[in-house]
């Protein structure tokens, strides 16, 4: 892409032109006043020369560090030094005009008339000077005249300098020819792309003469505004003629205001009738950029743009926020908007959730509907942290305690996300109320530690009535041997392996009640199979399997194990029962448990509904859950129990 300079680069580009041709132009000066000091002697305005020539190299070497406007000062000041040297030389003394007038043209051109002014004023100030001077006698001069003027090698000399000045006056004017050339073609290029820009627009440029109410168009017209009919373009009341009914006198009235000079601009949305009879959604907009003596507009300049497609997407948005709007109002959580730390917006679960009505909620802030953590701190600081993290970008879901209105407290978990808005960020709290689901983790947690309870005692008492008594008996048949009376010692020893046989019979079955042995070594099947075995003595059992040699994981085979007993020992301690049925099936990786019998019943929906289950059922509840498997529970008063459970093996 081509770099377009602006005037003041075009300048320091010249300047630095024009210290390279001083410079070269210098280095013959400072040679000429060498020699002529080797002829003539040590004069001022040779020396002048010399020091110029070094000062115009260390200039040009150094020129990007320093300002242009000082390089070019002093490369005028030299060259107007030198139109002054040229006129004490009297031989000269047009020449030295001719320099010096060059200067100020130079200075003009550059530097703007003032400054041009200025150059000359001295200019004649130093002339009146010289002349009197000379005129005078105030002044003499140490050569010869004749003999500088006629020589051959001041004339030499002189045509020499002649050349030389003739040469800067040619680059000077030919360098300030192309600099302002080059601007011209800059200008022209950025008014070609000012109208290229004018062409790529999505918009027509038109202009309105107030009193004769025609208007123009840009070329862009029928391209944009395809859809416009011909009367859209000609003037001001074939283009008010279009506009939808609804809309006039909106439209009128915005004209009005801008007219007074009651509003800056026109900036207008409104209907008109395309050229298939349908409306069609347009923007104008309209500055006068004209009035006469009284005030009154002469021109008007402005933009058509076609807002159709903007307008059928703010139409599908305002419907998207409908839907959104009934989302929010009939979602079944809890929805709060927070801007600025306050609720602006809930949903109707909302109300319910916090048992406050609409007006009581709006403007609250978040930590007021907050439980503290201790007596000293509230939520506050955790709060503002969420909403940081928030609108960062980080999804937020986080267990929350909310107080009610009467006094209650309601577990939830809160989501924070964040909603852009132009102007301030928004944020969507959805709460889950988990107060029931925190009530059964509780259930749970107590069935677990009173079943672990109950366990501990049920171990506590076999140990105490099975064991303790045999173990007892072994400490006072011990004693016995130690007596030396004791005669008949091979019995008691006979009695003690007895007692010892027993003690290790009554352990392994208080270990088989922990952790069957049977269910380790051989499966479920054979555990379960083993167990029923044993309660055939108090019930009618029938069992059928089809696992064969099937392992499962440990935690699979002991939770199906646990729950079938504790099917069992119910029926066994409630249902009044004469037959159970229970059946093991395994197909497709599913596990399939089902469980009947033939006892009394009893009401499932409402003893769970109550809360009064016992233990046992929320165990069996809980394992099944812990397996992540699906449960039923059919059983009515008087029609027994059915029980059946699939797990994903």
């Amino acid at each position: 892409m081509t770099k377009y300079h602006s005037f003041d680069t075009i300048r320091n580009q010249i300047a630095d032109k024009l210290l390279l041709v001083g410079l070269i132009v210098s280095i013959p000066a400072a040679i000429a006043s060498g020699y002529r000091i080797i002829i003539m002697g040590v004069k001022v305005q040779f020396i002048v020369d010399i020091l110029i020539a070094f000062i115009l190299i260390v200039a040009h070497l150094t020129r990007r560090k320093t300002n242009y406007r000082k390089r070019m000062a002093f490369l005028l000041g030299y060259v107007f030094m030198l139109g002054w040297i040229s006129l004490n030389t009297w031989g000269l003394w047009g020449f030295g005009l001719f320099i010096m007038f060059f200067s100020i043209i130079f200075t003009t051109t550059l530097f703007g008339i003032r400054y041009g002014l200025g150059l000359m004023g001295i200019s004649i100030v130093i002339i009146v000077i010289l002349t009197l001077s000379v005129h005078y006698e105030w002044i003499s001069f140490q050569w010869d005249f004749n003999a500088l003027s006629h020589s051959t090698l001041q004339w030499v000399l002189r045509g020499v300098f002649f050349l030389v000045y003739s040469s800067i006056t040619v680059i000077t004017i030919g360098l300030i020819h192309n600099s302002f050339e080059k601007i011209n073609k800059n200008l022209a290029v950025s008014e070609e792309r000012y109208d290229l820009a004018l062409e790529s627009v999505n918009e027509v440029i038109w202009e309105l003469d107030v009193k004769t109410k025609k208007a123009f168009v840009s070329k862009k017209f029928f391209e944009i505004l395809h859809f416009a009919p011909n009367e859209f373009a000609l003037d001001f009341d074939s283009w008010r003629n279009l506009i939808h009914p609804e809309d006039i006198e909106e439209v009128m009235k915005n004209i009005r205001e801008h007219m007074s000079n009651f509003s800056p601009s026109a900036n207008i949305e409104y209907r008109i009738k395309n050229n298939l009879g349908k409306w069609q959604w347009i923007l104008t907009k309209g500055k006068i950029i004209d009035r006469d003596e009284q005030g009154n507009p002469i021109r008007v300049l402005g933009t058509h743009t076609d807002i159709g497609p903007r307008k059928e997407l703010e139409q599908i948005l305002k419907e998207s926020e409908v839907r959104y709007r009934k989302l929010f109002m009939n979602a079944n959580d809890a929805i709060m908007l927070i801007a600025d730390g306050t609720i602006i917006d809930i949903n109707n679960i909302a109300i319910d959730f916090f048992g406050l009505g609409r007006e009581q909620l709006v403007g609250l802030e978040l930590s007021e509907l907050s439980c503290k953590y201790d007596d000293s701190q509230d939520c506050s600081d955790r709060l503002s942290k969420l909403f940081f993290d928030a609108q960062k970008g980080t999804s937020n879901k986080v267990e929350w305690e909310f107080k009610r209105a009467d006094g209650t407290t309601v577990d939830s978990i809160m989501s924070i996300g964040m909603l852009y808005n132009e102007s301030k960020p928004i944020f969507q709290i959805i709460l889950h109320d988990i107060t029931e689901r925190k009530h059964f983790e509780q259930l749970k947690l107590n069935a677990i530690v009173e079943t672990e309870e109950r366990e501990r005692l049920r171990l506590a008492g076999d140990l105490h009535d099975d064991v303790g008594p045999l173990l007892s008996s072994l400490n006072m048949y011990l004693s016995l041997l130690t007596r030396e009376q004791t005669e008949n010692k091979n019995e008691i020893v006979s009695n003690m392996q007895s007692i010892i046989k027993e003690t290790i019979k009554s352990v392994r079955e208080i270990s088989n009640n922990i952790s069957p042995h049977t269910l380790n070594k051989y499966g479920l099947a054979m555990a379960v199979r083993s167990f029923l075995e044993q309660g055939s003595k108090l019930l009618e059992v029938n069992f059928e399997e089809n696992l064969e040699d099937a392992r499962f994981s440990t935690i699979v085979e002991v939770m199906v194990y646990r729950i079938t007993k504790e099917l069992f020992n119910n029926t066994v301690k409630y249902a009044n029962a004469n037959s159970v049925w229970v059946r093991m099936n395994l197909r497709d990786n599913f596990l399939h448990l089902s469980y009947n019998d033939d006892g009394v019943g009893f009401d499932f929906e409402r003893v769970i509904g109550e809360g009064t289950t016992g233990i046992g059922l929320l165990n069996m509840i809980n394992r099944v859950k812990s397996l992540k498997g699906k449960y039923r529970f059919d059983s009515k008063p008087g029609e027994g129990t059915r029980f059946d459970m699939l797990i994903r093996i």
